[in-house]
């Protein structure tokens, strides 16, 4: 029984082993190697995503947390009306005030696509204008009796879109309350 066995202190090879130049090409191990690599990048991505996107979904909160206040200041500025000596409560005004100082504290948040440099005049304006059609204001307490202070709740719709990130469904909703006095 004849055996093709290769001396290892040997340095010439015979036709049927690959020479060390080429013994890449017909070696096997590591072959799972590439997939695996893809496999790690993707989960690897799928997290580093998912952190960015949660670290953004907390900034945009705070900033409805902070709209809440200003639609909650600006209502209890713009609730009572004095003309002629008596006071009447006007919600519609105040809602539309509160509606639009929520938005204008949520300029920072919504998208700016298509604005090409907020600090030109006026750009800004079109910023606000975008905010306040993804937010939505309602207020309690204004103008009952006896009530020295007014709730704002602010919704915002979240549209912010990032890839590969298991929170980036769909346009989110967040909600914030706050409370001012009345003046």
């Amino acid at each position: 029984m004849h055996h093709n066995i290769r001396d290892l202190n040997s340095t010439t090879s015979s036709p049927e082993t690959p020479t060390s130049e080429l013994s890449f090409c017909h070696d096997e191990r590591g072959e799972v190697g590439a997939g695996t690599y893809l496999i790690s990048l993707m989960v690897a991505l799928w997290f580093m995503f998912f952190a960015l996107d949660l670290g953004i979904r907390k900034g945009v909160q705070l900033n409805v947390e902070y709209a809440a206040y200003c639609a909650a200041r600006t209502a209890a500025v713009h609730l009572n009306t004095y003309s002629g000596g008596k006071v009447s409560c006007d919600t519609a005004a105040a809602t539309t005030a509160a509606k639009r100082a929520a938005a204008a504290c949520l300029a920072g948040v919504v998208s700016k696509n298509g604005i090409p440099n907020p600090l030109v005049r006026g750009e800004i304006t079109r910023l606000v204008d975008r905010a306040e059609k993804q937010v939505s204001v309602l207020l309690s307490n204004g103008c009952a009796a006896n009530v020295d202070s007014v709730t704002a709740e602010v919704r915002y719709t979240h549209q912010l879109l990032i890839p590969l990130s298991p929170l980036s469904s769909g346009p989110s909703l967040m909600m914030a309350r706050a409370q001012h006095l009345i003046y």
